[in-house]
């Protein structure tokens, strides 16, 4: 024990004397610029003196004029260094610049002693002996390689010398980083932040997702490459505090790598590349990490030439324009080289806020039209059908909160339902191309009045399409419907709720512990949105590949830690039991229902049963006359569920509905 104890205290008394040593370094002042010519003349001379001794042993012979020689290269070397300005630059900070000047200095000097021997040798050449002449070419070669390496050395080694104490004094108070990827983005990245005087993180590695051992063995600019079985063991014992990544890099790194490194309450930073087109080159900013970044997917490819020939001149409305959904659906519309875009929304402020950003673009040919209306105002929905001609019909508009939807079932029967019907009536009526109809995996099995309505929806657009077929219309309106859960950061989901939350110190409120929901992000839910919109032939209803579901009470903790706090201790999670009409798990798909692969992996089919047009349509013209006079509810529940028999309530006043069943 007294042996252990010893030698800590003969490190720590190194430690200490490396720590002085760097600081009296740091005090060094720079050295003027004569001194830094003085040096590099001490360097010749010493250069002259090693040819000297080097030279005869190379070539068998004794040189003669040793004065003469020293002096002329000296004063060669003088001549060319204040004409190349080798002595200028700071040494501690020599770039390429500074040493290519010591080269070219070094080259003419060596051309003026061998121009200079030629002379001196030219009147006494066949009076020597032909070594004689090889020795005065030889020499001042030989002699000015070595010149040319201490004079290089020196400044490479006082540049080195000083970048390793200006590292450790500056590296001290920041953040030791790994970098996820081992390409040479990544190495890009390590090299700028490595760089940065005002950065707090410091790289020291990379993360490799290469499962092959060898790529532990490599190195990238002399860091080493880490593999992710490995990063635990290299994180705790170089202390690392934070990792960098690009999106990219995070759609390739397995989920499982991310929810460790937030246990570890490591700093998960994202590396945005910004492009500087004036100067040609890129730099790198960091944010942390969100977790709609760790949720989200790869981005959707689309077939972006023939989705822009499908709207190619064509007059688009899209109602719910100020939602999340509509809102991003207007601005990939707007890129897609449609000549009108209607923006329908009962929402003014938000609407506005749209029509506002839209405009500000200047998209040449696109002329757009922001509709303050509700849906179901028929007579409003009419006049625009008849004055703006749309071809295409992108559905988005809807009251979609759960809870909220449960104390007010007649007025999410006349938006869902009764909206729905009249937009689905008029486009019919107007020679509307496609009406795609934007739905929720909430109308598969509805436990909810708000995914009741929604499947309703689903059904009378489905069935009338299919009269069309029946009656074959010439100018058949093809209905399509995409199906598909939880989009993040949308208007009043559990993200932005669980921010706002932890911002306000907890606590963090979830409905029940073993609640799982599906995710994916507004633009990707918006691309396949446009790309089942194009596809469709009518009458399918599209569900999407959602991903893995996600356990909310994980989502919390994550999202608290991401934030550097700790869930139970600096946040509390509470559960407050499930809301009314919510059910512990999301379906994409009703039990009845099949699946039909497409062209595009992340688009299913669904195979649903089909309602005769005349039948469903009796029965929802009965339900939305009951719901229009909003003194029945619960008989307007009992006719949705009548239309909608798998629509079982959960945690509901309407419970006992079913019990009578």
């Amino acid at each position: 024990m007294q042996v252990e104890q010893a030698n800590y205290k003969h490190l720590f008394m190194i430690e200490r004397l490396i720590k002085k040593i760097y600081k009296r370094i740091e005090r060094i002042p720079y050295l003027p610029q004569s001194v830094v010519f003085a040096l590099d003349m001490c360097i010749v001379l010493a250069g002259v003196s090693l040819t000297i001794y080097i030279a005869p042993l190379l070539f068998n012979v004794q040189h003669s004029w040793v004065w003469v020689k020293t002096f002329t290269t000296l004063a060669a070397y003088t001549v060319t260094g204040l004409l190349f300005k080798t002595h200028v630059g700071i040494i501690r900070f020599s770039s390429l610049s500074d040493l290519y000047r010591i080269v070219k200095a070094n080259f003419c000097a060596v051309v003026l002693l061998l121009f200079g021997g030629y002379i001196w040798n030219y009147h006494v050449l066949y009076h020597i002996p032909a070594t004689s002449v090889e020795l005065g070419i030889l020499s001042p070669i030989l002699g000015g390689v070595l010149i040319l390496g201490m004079q290089l050395g020196i400044r490479l080694l006082v540049r080195v010398i000083f970048e390793d104490v200006w590292r450790n004094s500056k590296t001290r108070n920041k953040k030791n980083a790994l970098i996820l990827g081992d390409d040479a983005e990544a190495a890009s990245i390590a090299r700028l932040q490595r760089a940065d005087v005002n950065s707090t993180i410091y790289p020291i590695g990379f993360i490799s997702t290469n499962t092959s051992e060898s790529a532990s063995s490599k190195r990238i600019i002399n860091l080493p490459i880490v593999l992710i079985s490995n990063v635990l063991d290299f994180i705790k014992k170089n202390k690392v505090k934070a990792v960098l990544m690009t999106s990219s890099k995070i759609a390739e790194a397995p989920k499982a790598l991310f929810d460790q490194l937030i246990l570890d309450n490591l700093e998960l930073l994202k590396v945005n590349i910004i492009i500087d087109n004036l100067k040609d080159n890129r730099k790198f900013e960091l944010d942390k990490i969100r977790i709609e970044d760790l949720l989200g997917r790869n981005s959707i490819q689309m077939d972006s030439e023939r989705i822009g020939e499908f709207f190619d001149g064509e007059c688009v409305l899209i109602t719910g324009a100020a939602g999340s959904i509509g809102s991003e659906l207007a601005k990939q519309i707007s890129r897609l080289r449609c000549k009108k875009l209607l923006l329908l929304d009962q929402a003014e402020t938000p609407l506005n806020d749209l029509w506002l950003h839209l405009t500000s673009k200047n998209i040449p040919n696109l002329e757009i039209v922001p509709v303050v209306a509700n849906i179901y105002n028929e007579a409003k929905m009419r006049h625009s059908f008849e004055k703006h001609q749309p071809k295409l019909v992108f559905h988005a508009a809807a009251y979609k909160h759960v809870p909220m939807m449960e104390l007010h079932p007649c007025t999410a029967i006349l938006t869902n339902v009764l909206g729905t019907k009249i937009l689905a009536d008029l486009s019919v009526e107007f020679n509307v191309k496609r009406f795609v109809m934007v739905s929720t995996d909430k109308a598969v099995n509805p436990t909810n009045i708000m995914g009741a309505t929604k499947r309703v929806a689903e059904i009378y657009t489905q069935a009338l399409y299919f009269k069309q077929v029946a009656q074959k219309n010439n100018n058949i309106c093809q209905f399509v419907t995409t199906r598909f859960g939880n989009v993040l950061g949308s208007n009043g989901s559990v993200v932005p709720l669980f921010k706002k939350q932890i911002e306000n110190g907890g606590p963090v409120t979830i409905t029940h512990r073993d609640i799982i929901r599906y995710f994916m992000s507004i633009p990707e839910a918006c691309s396949l949105v446009l790309e089942a919109g194009c596809i469709g032939n009518g009458g399918e209803i599209y569900i999407f590949d959602m991903g893995e579901a996600v356990r909310i009470y994980d989502l919390a903790e994550k999202m608290i830690r991401l934030v550097g706090k700790t869930p139970g201790k600096d946040i509390n999670i509470v559960e407050i039991g499930l809301r009314p009409g919510e059910k512990l798990y999301e379906e994409l798909l009703a039990n009845a229902e099949e699946t039909i692969p497409t062209h595009h992996p992340k688009l299913m089919i669904a195979r649903v049963l089909q309602y005769e047009y005349n039948k469903i349509n009796a029965k929802i013209k009965n339900l939305i006359s009951e719901a229009s006079k909003f003194n029945d509810v619960e008989n307007c529940v009992r006719m949705l569920k009548d239309i909608v028999p798998e629509y079982i309530s959960q945690n509901s006043r309407f419970e006992k509905l079913d019990e009578k069943n």
